[in-house]
């Protein structure tokens, strides 16, 4: 679990902050449907990281240039 965590973007991080932010206000305001809200905003990035990290898909890209260079006045 640590590891799917740690693969989290700067967005999803940022989103899981919010999330903890927004169920801390909901408690502090007595608000439930702000809690509904934070606990989804917090569930989604968990659950597409656990998704991610049990998956065995990998991507992968490789460039390569054709024809091959040809050296200045060739």
């Amino acid at each position: 679990m640590l590891r799917a965590l740690s693969g989290l973007t700067t967005r999803g991080r940022c989103l899981l902050a919010a999330g903890i932010a927004a169920a801390v206000c909901s408690l502090v305001l007595n608000e439930r449907d702000l809690l509904r809200v934070a606990v989804f905003v917090v569930a989604l990035p968990l659950l597409v990281a656990v998704y991610i990290s049990a998956t065995r898909l990998r991507l992968g890209a490789a460039r390569s240039l054709r024809p091959d260079r040809v050296a200045a006045g060739a």
